[in-house]
């Protein structure tokens, strides 16, 4: 989806095409648009009047926030519990990173919400690496050192892999690096550190 967006001529009937082959995914799009926050005079009843309701960018967005919400599940207690921190640290952030970005006005706010997202996303290549490790499995201490070696090299890893920007591939390298000063401009990174840290 965010490949097809990036694309020229992109419209709503080719993205609710594309969500369509997620039921789930296409049902959180149609409730989303049909939430106070976007309510309009009539309810949606399908993908694409969703989506037209929404904007690409919203919709973009969401279904990404989405996914990457449905990939933070485990069955296994330690990880479950490690997980559920990483996806509230990383929704808090993203919140926190959209109202900056209005504030300041210096990065768009749907970028530095998908910013936010995606920071932690290396603990998710971690504790997915770490369930064929019995031994980190018991070690609740080891696990989360390793987590904080690993997280950010093995999140910008991920989303390369993903095909996102290079400022967002960024974020996930560089989000817990407070001493960083990788250009005299604050960027992203730097938008989502600053999130952090609040």
């Amino acid at each position: 989806i965010r490949r097809l967006l990036e694309s020229e001529g992109a419209g709503t009937r080719q993205v609710a095409a594309l969500i369509n082959r997620d039921p789930a995914i296409a049902a959180k799009i149609v409730r989303a648009a049909n939430s106070p926050i976007y309510l309009g005079a009539a309810k949606c009843d399908s993908v694409q009047t969703a989506v037209t309701r929404l904007g690409l960018n919203t919709t973009r967005q969401l279904v990404i926030g989405f996914t990457l919400r449905d990939l933070f599940q485990s069955s296994v207690p330690l990880l479950k519990k490690v997980m559920t921190e990483a996806w509230q640290h990383s929704a808090d952030v993203a919140s926190i990173s959209l109202v900056l970005a209005r504030h300041t006005r210096l990065f768009d706010p749907e970028e530095a919400l998908l910013a936010g997202l995606v920071s932690n996303i290396g603990v998710l290549a971690v504790l997915n690496y770490a369930q064929n490790y019995p031994l980190l499995l018991d070690d609740e201490m080891l696990l989360r050192q390793w987590i904080d070696q690993l997280k950010g090299p093995a999140g910008a890893l991920v989303l390369e892999h993903w095909q996102f920007p290079d400022e967002i591939v960024e974020v996930a390298r560089g989000c817990e690096e407070w001493n960083r000063c990788p250009t005299p401009q604050i960027d992203l990174c730097d938008l989502v550190l600053v999130a952090t840290l609040h």
